[in-house]
């Protein structure tokens, strides 16, 4: 019984581990199977440490490790490599700009308000508004974007206008399907995106 408890309290020892992995670009190094010297000497970072972090990359699945050296388990390779289509490292690292409002989060139900990370100074509001929406991407083409185009009726519509749509990746979407020929995207007042050109991208 205790475990279900430990489970919970440690949990976020995880998330900490992969979003440094992500944020060190652990993952790109190791398509190839390469020693933890090798990605020490890539980062400039600490040795011992190095290793270290890469055993616990392992111990958590993202990893694997054989004859000394290290490479990406399946799951790291389909989702944790950025120009691969199902990529979630930008969601990832938006969800875990929110830990110093998960610290406070006793405070918070006290005083009843919310609190953003660019409120609490974990980031910069740039910094995390460009990890939402870059999160928003990623979300919408690992099949958010394939699913909101099967189910939603553009049947006679011939121009559709995406007020607040971040980078687009869900009017690219639409606009990929044979119902819709026009569209524009607006996010604030300053048009973003234009689907042709994010298509060619």
């Amino acid at each position: 019984m205790k475990d279900t408890i430990d489970n919970i309290c440690f949990s976020f020892w995880n998330s900490a581990v992969l979003r440094a992995a992500i944020k060190l670009g652990i993952f790109p190094l190791l398509e190839q199977p390469i020693s933890a010297r090798e990605v020490s000497d890539h980062l400039k970072a600490n040795p011992g440490f190095v290793e270290a972090f890469l055993e616990s990359c392992a111990g958590l699945g993202l990893l694997e490790k054989e004859e000394g050296n290290f490479k990406n388990s399946q799951v790291a390779s389909k989702f944790l490599i950025p120009d691969k289509p199902e990529y979630q490292g930008d969601y990832i690292v938006h969800i875990t700009n929110f830990w110093y409002t998960w610290g406070n989060l006793d405070q918070l139900i006290r005083e009843g308000r919310p609190d953003f990370p660019f409120e609490n100074g974990f980031v910069d509001a740039a910094t995390y508004w460009t990890s939402y929406i870059k999160g928003r991407h990623n979300l919408a083409m690992a099949g958010q974007g394939a699913v909101l185009a099967e189910y939603t009726n553009l049947n006679n519509r011939r121009k559709m206008l995406d007020l607040g749509g971040g980078s687009g990746s869900y009017s690219i979407a639409l606009f990929d399907t044979p119902r819709s020929k026009d569209a524009g995207i607006l996010h604030s007042t300053t048009q973003l995106a234009d689907p042709d050109r994010n298509q060619e991208q």
